[in-house]
């Protein structure tokens, strides 16, 4: 949404939920997950990508039919892998 409806840059949007991860008096559900998932998004993930992968972290693996996700995943390395068809 913020990319898509008010062309925000990819940096400004990480730079704001490292924000809001710093917040003291505010607590985000599976924050660790959410840290882990701004970190590759500032790698080229798209965020929700980052963000199901980041929670599949226990998983043997992550399947998706979007495959430039698992070609991109498969580029950086990440684990759990991810497949497509």
């Amino acid at each position: 949404m913020l990319r898509g409806a008010y062309e925000m840059p990819r940096n400004e949007i990480a730079d704001l939920f490292d924000d809001m991860l710093a917040v003291e008096n505010m607590v985000m559900d599976r924050a660790a997950a959410v840290q882990q998932a701004v970190v590759w998004y500032r790698s080229g993930l798209d965020f929700s990508d980052a963000l199901h992968l980041a929670q599949a972290g226990l998983c043997a693996g992550l399947a998706t039919f979007d495959g430039r996700f698992a070609k991109e995943a498969k580029r950086l390395g990440l684990r759990p892998p991810v497949t497509a068809p």
